[in-house]
């Protein structure tokens, strides 16, 4: 159990505390944060692909990206990559940064996904102008797993768009499992 004192305000969307990053790397202010929508691709409609625009007229593109084994599997209910066959890929200005796998699967197969069942929020947490988000890279029906992780800007090592700032994977506490 986790407790909060202070409690948090209402419509708190995420706590954070950042205990592995230098001193120097992260400057987070008390305060309200700015927080921007995901929407669908314009750029490939019908699609799980979501997208940012941003005030420099660049857009960040969130990509769902489908994996297919190098050979099929003899028994393809015991593939281990079967659980986890789709790759978060970001985008932005060309370049190209893989986020993580993530299953959105159910007894029936992979689920049709709105970009916002997988972008939970957006917003810039580090100040620096720059988009920070939460994904969330399980949604399955059954378990009720949650696996969140969160991302900023000012953690980007060279070549990369964000840094890996946090992740809490849990199930809930009411989940009945499959």
């Amino acid at each position: 159990m986790l407790r909060l004192t202070p409690a948090p305000p209402a419509g708190t969307v995420l706590v954070f505390k950042p205990f592995r990053a230098p001193a120097d790397a992260l400057t987070l202010t008390p305060g309200a944060v700015k927080t921007w929508r995901i929407a669908r691709s314009t750029r490939t409609p019908a699609t799980m692909e979501g997208e940012l625009a941003l005030a420099d007229g660049r857009v960040l593109r969130f990509v769902p990206t489908l994996l297919t084994p190098e050979k099929p599997p003899e028994m393809p209910f015991l593939d281990e990559r079967e659980s986890d066959p789709l790759e978060l890929v970001l985008e932005l200005g060309g370049q190209r940064q893989p986020l993580g796998f993530f299953n959105f699967s159910d007894i029936t197969g992979l689920a049709a996904l709105n970009p916002a069942d997988y972008v939970r929020w957006i917003g810039d947490i580090d100040g620096d102008g720059k988009p920070d988000f939460v994904v969330n890279f399980v949604g399955n029906a059954y378990g009720g797993e949650h696996d969140f992780a969160l991302f900023l800007s000012s953690l980007a090592r060279p070549g990369e768009i964000v840094g890996l700032a946090g992740r809490f994977d849990y199930f809930p506490i009411d989940a009945s499992g499959c």
